[in-house]
C-alpha cells in the first residue's frame, strides 16, 4: 500500500472517530437545547449566525485552499496568508459590530443586535487559526485535528446546555460558539509547530490570491445559495418561523454535512497529490460518491417517512411544525449528499472558476423560487430548495464529470444500488405506518429501525453490492457485480 493510501486511511479513520464523538455531543446538546429553548431563541441566534458565518468565510479569503492546492510552498506564502487573514479578521469584526443594529432592523429582531456584537469577537480567533489548521490538513494530520474538533464540540455543547438550563436563553448558544472557537485556536498552534514571520514578497501574496479569490467567490455564491432560504424566512416570516425551519434544516443536513466533512476534509489534500493522474481521480471519485450515498441515503429516506413520529417525540410538541419542512428538505439533502463532493473536483483540477459560475446559476434560481415558495410558508421554501438543488446540482455534476472524463452511466452506476435500496426501505416504512396507525410513536419507531435496516441491507446484497474493504481516497473498493463499470471496480494497490 502506498504512503498516500496509508496516510489517507489513517486520516479517514481518525476523522470518523473524532467526528463521531463530536456528533454525539452536538446531537445530544441539540435535543436538550430544543427542549430548553424556544423557537424564538433559535430564530434570533439564526439571524445573527447568518451574518457571522458569511463574514467568517470572507475572513479566510480562500487562502487556506490555495495553500493546500499548491505543491510548493515558501515561508513567504505562509506569512502572506497569515497576516492577510489577521488584518481581515480585525477589520470584519469592527464592521459587523458596527452594523449589528442595521442587521437587527432588517430581520425585525432587536434582540439580534447584542448577540451579533458578541459573535463578532470570534473573527480574530478564526483568522489566527487558519494557517496552523491548513498546514495540519495539508500534512494529513487528521488525528490531531479531529481531537481538537471533538474537544471544541464537547466544550461548546457543555457550555450551551449549562447556560440554557440556568435561564440564559439565546445567549447560551452564543457563549458555546465562542468557547468552541477559543479552544480550537489555543490547541492548533502548538500542534502545528509553525511561527509566523514578517517577510513575504508581493508575488507570493499575488500567487495565493489568484487562486484564493476564485475559491472565495465560489464560497460566497455558495453561501448565498445555502442561506437565501434563511434570509427570506427571517425577513418575511420572523424569528419564530426561522427557528422552526432552522431546526428542520439542521436535522436534515447534519448527517450529510458531517459525514461528507469526514471524507472530503481528507480528500482534497489527498486528491491534490494525484491531481495529474486522471485515471486515479476517476476511480477514487467514483468510490467517494458511492460511499457518501451508502451512508446518507438511508438516513434521509428513513427520516422523511418517520418525521411525524420522530420530531415531536425527540424535540417536544412545540416543534411539530418542522415535520413538513423536514420531509421536503430530505429530498434536497439526498441530492446534495453526493454533489457535495463536486467542489473537491474543481479545486483539485485548479478550476474553482467553474464552480463559481455554476453556483451563479443556482443563485439566480434561488432568488426567483424561494420568494415564491415563502408564500406557502416554510414548507414552500423547502420544496423550492429541493427543485433548485435538482436543476443546479445536475449542471454542476455534468461540469465535474467533464473535468474528470467521466460519463453519466458510470457515475450513476456508483449510486444506483444505494438509491434503490433506500427507496425500498422507505416504502416498507410507509407500509408499517399504515398498518401500525394505532401504535404509539415510540413503538412505531422501535419497529421502523430494524425493518428499514433489513430491507436496505437485504436489497443491497441482492443487487450484488460488496461493502468497501477500505475507506480511503487512495484505496476504497466498491464492487458492484451487477453494475460493474470501467474505473469504479479497481482496487488501489
Amino acid at each position: 500500500m502506498s504512503t498516500l493510501a496509508k496516510a489517507s486511511i489513517s486520516g479517514i479513520k481518525w476523522s470518523a472517530l473524532t467526528q463521531l464523538v463530536a456528533q454525539i455531543a452536538q446531537y445530544g446538546s441539540f435535543v436538550l437545547l430544543a427542549r430548553l429553548l424556544s423557537p424564538e431563541d433559535f430564530g434570533v441566534v439564526a439571524c445573527a449566525t447568518l451574518v457571522v458565518n458569511f463574514v467568517a468565510m470572507l475572513n479566510e479569503l480562500g487562502l487556506g485552499a490555495a495553500l493546500i492546492q499548491r505543491s510548493e510552498l515558501t515561508a513567504g506564502h505562509l506569512n502572506a496568508c497569515f497576516w492577510s487573514n489577521v488584518a481581515a479578521g480585525l477589520a470584519l469584526a469592527l464592521v459587523v459590530g458596527g452594523s449589528a443594529g442595521w442587521v437587527a432592523g432588517f430581520f425585525h429582531s432587536p434582540a439580534t443586535a447584542p448577540l451579533l456584537v458578541a459573535l463578532a469577537l470570534g473573527f480574530p480567533m478564526i483568522a489566527l487559526a487558519v494557517v496552523p489548521k491548513t498546514l495540519m490538513e495539508k500534512a494529513l494530520r487528521f488525528k490531531e485535528l479531529g481531537l481538537v474538533d471533538a474537544g471544541a464540540a464537547i466544550a461548546n455543547a457543555s457550555v450551551a446546555v449549562t447556560m440554557a438550563a440556568t435561564g440564559w436563553g439565546a445567549w447560551s448558544l452564543v457563549a458555546g460558539t465562542l468557547v468552541g472557537y477559543a479552544i480550537q485556536l489555543v490547541a492548533v498552534w502548538p500542534l502545528a509547530g509553525w511561527k509566523p514571520g514578517l517577510r513575504f514578497a508581493r508575488t507570493e501574496l499575488n500567487e495565493l490570491f489568484a487562486f484564493g479569490l476564485n475559491v472565495l467567490g465560489t464560497r460566497v455564491v455558495g453561501y448565498v445559495n445555502a442561506n437565501i432560504d434563511y434570509i427570506v424566512i427571517g425577513r418575511m416570516l420572523g424569528p419564530a418561523a426561522l427557528g422552526v425551519y432552522s431546526l428542520a434544516y439542521k436535522l436534515v443536513t447534519w448527517p450529510m454535512l458531517k459525514i461528507s466533512h469526514v471524507v472530503l476534509r481528507v480528500m482534497f489534500p489527498a486528491f491534490a497529490r494525484i491531481q495529474d493522474d486522471d485515471e486515479a481521480l476517476r476511480r477514487h471519485y467514483g468510490t467517494l460518491v458511492g460511499t457518501l450515498a451508502l451512508v446518507t441515503y438511508p438516513l434521509l429516506a428513513g427520516l422523511a417517512v418517520m418525521a411525524p413520529e420522530a420530531l415531536p417525540l425527540v424535540f417536544g410538541p412545540r416543534w411539530a411544525g418542522a415535520v413538513e419542512p423536514v420531509r421536503a428538505l430530505c429530498l434536497a439533502g439526498a441530492l446534495k449528499a453526493t454533489i457535495c463532493s463536486i467542489g473537491t473536483v474543481f479545486l483539485t483540477k485548479g478550476r474553482p472558476d467553474l464552480e463559481f459560475r455554476s453556483n451563479m446559476l443556482g443563485t439566480v434560481m434561488l432568488a426567483i423560487y424561494v420568494p415564491l415558495g415563502v408564500r406557502f410558508g416554510t414548507e414552500g421554501v423547502a420544496y423550492a430548495i429541493a427543485l433548485v438543488t435538482l436543476v443546479g446540482g445536475s449542471w454542476q455534476q455534468l461540469l465535474a464529470n467533464r473535468l474528470l472524463g467521466l460519463d453519466a452511466r458510470t457515475y450513476l452506476a456508483a449510486i444506483r444500488p444505494q438509491a434503490l435500496a433506500a427507496l425500498a426501505g422507505a416504502a416498507a416504512l410507509v407500509a408499517l405506518r399504515w398498518a401500525g396507525q394505532a401504535l404509539p410513536p415510540l413503538a412505531l419507531l422501535a419497529l421502523a429501525v430494524p425493518l428499514f435496516g433489513g430491507v436496505y441491507l437485504g436489497l443491497l446484497t441482492a443487487l450484488g453490492y460488496n461493502w468497501p474493504k477500505r475507506l480511503s481516497p487512495a484505496g476504497v473498493t466498491v464492487k458492484l457485480s451487477r453494475f460493474r463499470r470501467k474505473g469504479f471496480t479497481r482496487q488501489a494497490s
